[in-house]
């Protein structure tokens, strides 16, 4: 080899461990429900860390179809708010595909194993979904989307309390535009 193509085959070297070392963090985006209104109706939609929030009707993927009950206890023994639902479905739109690698959502189901699901969508079509596996105690499940893209999750139960969701997604530190400003749901 010439010294020339070992400057190319080097040169061509770094390049390609420069792109593969892009520096990622990942990053953890929480949804408490803190911002959920007052007298808010099924369907009303609010905001939450740059993510469209609304309860809707439960559908045949739920424990039963057509309900939409729900309320929101703004402090728990845990100091935190917390929305309770007996049936409902609660839908958070990003509004956009996005790369998520896992959501974890923390709940406590009332009504069984099995009754209380999470869903996540991309493009209409369930990328993951996990039911309760435990009633009566607070449990985390986590959702592993096969394409780790992501436009929807929603959750329903028939009677059950949702504490807490939590999306997690790598970043590229190096690139001028970060998550918030294509379309963000972290604090």
């Amino acid at each position: 080899m010439t010294h020339g193509n070992m400057k190319i085959l080097m040169a061509t070297v770094l390049l390609i461990a420069g792109t593969a070392l892009t520096a990622t963090a990942e990053i953890e985006t929480i949804v408490t429900f803190d911002g959920m209104p007052e007298d808010l109706q099924c369907g009303d939609v609010w905001q939450e860390n740059g993510a469209d929030l609304y309860f809707t009707m439960t559908t045949a993927e739920d424990c039963s179809e057509g309900s939409c009950s729900f309320d929101y206890e703004p402090e728990m023994d845990d100091g935190l708010g917390e929305v309770w639902m007996w049936p409902s479905r609660i839908v958070i739109d990003l509004g956009i595909p996005m790369v998520v690698h896992r959501i974890e959502v923390d709940w406590t189901d009332y009504c069984g194993i099995g009754c209380t699901m999470a869903f996540a969508y991309n493009l209409g079509a369930t990328v993951d979904n996990h039911p309760n596996t435990m009633s009566g105690n607070m449990e985390t499940i986590t959702l592993v989307p096969a394409s780790m893209m992501v436009d929807m999750v929603a959750l329903s139960t028939c009677e059950g309390v949702i504490h807490e969701v939590r999306f997690y997604t790598d970043v590229v530190l190096n690139e001028t535009g970060t998550w918030s400003n294509i379309k963000a749901i972290y604090e």
